[in-house]
C-alpha cells in the first residue's frame, strides 16, 4: 500500500538514497555542539546525475531521511523525497530500505539498516576509512580525500591505511593533521553507483 500510494507500480525497480547532514543530530541529540562531526556531512545535490541516471534505466528513487536540510534539487516523477514526506515513519524507514534493489548513501545509521536486510550498498563519502563494513563484496566504498594543506596534495591511501589518519573521528584531529576533508564529486558518485548498478545486473 505505501508503495501505491507514492506512486510506484508493483514490481518497479528501486533505489534508496541518502545524504548525511547535521539536521538529524542538531534535532534529536541532547549534545549541544556535534561541530566536531561535521567533516561528515555532504550535499545531497551531488547525488542528482547519478539519480538522473537511475531513473533512466527504470528506477524509482526515493531519498531517505528523518530529518533532513534541504529538498532534493531534482524534480521527477521517479524521484520521491520521502525524506520531506508527510508519509514518513520508522516503520516506512524499514520498510523502504527493506523493499528496495540496492542503497546508496554515507556512514550514517541507515546504511546499516540496508547491511541488516543485506542490500547491496554503495556507500559515498566514506570516512574515517578505518569503520568501512569490509566484510562482503556486496558494499562498494569510495572514501571522502584527505588534502595535506602545507604540501598541497591529497593523501595516498597507502599514507592513510599506514598511519592514525585512517580512524580519526573528530574534526580537530584532521585540523591539527593539516590535513582539510575534501568530499566525492558528483562525478565520482555517478561512476561508483553505475559500476554498482551494472555489476548486479
Amino acid at each position: 500500500m505505501l508503495l501505491r500510494n507514492m506512486g510506484i507500480p508493483p514490481g518497479s525497480p528501486i533505489v534508496c538514497f541518502h545524504a548525511r547532514d547535521n539536521s538529524f543530530l542538531n534535532a534529536y541529540s541532547t549534545i549541544e555542539d556535534w561541530a566536531y562531526h561535521d567533516y561528515r556531512d555532504v550535499d545531497i545535490d551531488n547525488y542528482v546525475p547519478a539519480i538522473k541516471e537511475l531513473v533512466a534505466r527504470g528506477y524509482y528513487a526515493i531519498r531517505m531521511g528523518k530529518v533532513v536540510k534541504n529538498f532534493f534539487s531534482w524534480n521527477n516523477p521517479n524521484v520521491i523525497d520521502y525524506a520531506m514526506s508527510f508519509r514518513k515513519s520508522d516503520f516506512a524507514d524499514m520498510y523502504l530500505i527493506s523493499r528496495c534493489n540496492f542503497y546508496i548513501g554515507t556512514a550514517c545509521g541507515l546504511d546499516s539498516v540496508a547491511a541488516l536486510f543485506r542490500k547491496p550498498q554503495v556507500v559515498s563519502n566514506m570516512t574515517p576509512m578505518k569503520y568501512a563494513f569490509a566484510w562482503s563484496l556486496n558494499y562498494f566504498y569510495i572514501f571522502k580525500r584527505l588534502w595535506l594543506i602545507q604540501e598541497k596534495r591529497f593523501l595516498t591511501f597507502r599514507e592513510m591505511i599506514d598511519s592514525e589518519v585512517a580512524g580519526y573521528l573528530h574534526l580537530m584531529q584532521y585540523k591539527k593533521a593539516g590535513l582539510e576533508v575534501v568530499d566525492n564529486t558528483s562525478e565520482e558518485i555517478f561512476d561508483v553507483v553505475i559500476e554498482k548498478e551494472e555489476r548486479m545486473r
